[in-house]
Parts: structure tokens; sequence; C-alpha cells
């Protein structure tokens, strides 16, 4: 077996793979970070889920009028986004 050196630079631009197990809030808050910091990077996005829809805990599991008693802001932001509805306290449907 030999060793091979590539003729390219080290920080040239490439496509990079991401996957992601789970579309919980952890996943799918991660997902939206990384294409709205990293915008201008060619990335390639694969959500795997177990479920047949997205939301984790808050899919399987049902509280009905549950609610975060203190503010939280990485629940609001992927609720907001989910749901096109601007809450203070994450909440459950």
């Amino acid at each position: 077996m030999s060793y091979e050196v590539r003729d390219q630079y080290i920080y040239k631009t490439r496509k990079l793979r991401v996957i992601c197990i789970g579309a919980g809030l952890s996943g799918i808050a991660a997902v939206h970070k990384l294409q709205s910091k990293h915008a201008d990077l060619d990335i390639d996005f694969q959500i795997y889920e177990k479920n047949h829809d997205v939301g984790g805990t808050w899919l399987e599991n049902r509280y009905p009028g549950c609610a975060c008693d203190v503010p939280a802001h990485s629940v609001i932001e992927v609720l907001s986004m989910l749901m096109k509805v601007y809450v203070f306290l994450g909440g459950q449907p």
C-alpha cells in the first residue's frame, strides 16, 4: 500500500456531508444553526428519524398544557421556526 499526496491546498473548500441522527429539537436546531451560520459552505444534510414525524420526545410523549416555567430560548427558536408562531415559554401542543 502506498501513500499519495494530493495536489491541493489545505483550506480548499469542499462539499461537506453531515448526518443528523434524530429530528427532535436538538437535531433540528443543529441543522438550522449549521445552515444559518455557515451558509457560505456547500453542506449536504441528511436527517434520520425513527418516527413518522419530527419532534423527538415532544412527538412521542404528550403532556397537554405542559410548558416551561422559565424562558427556553433554544426550544423557542425551533418551535418558532416550525410553527411560525412566536412564544416566550416553550409549550406542548
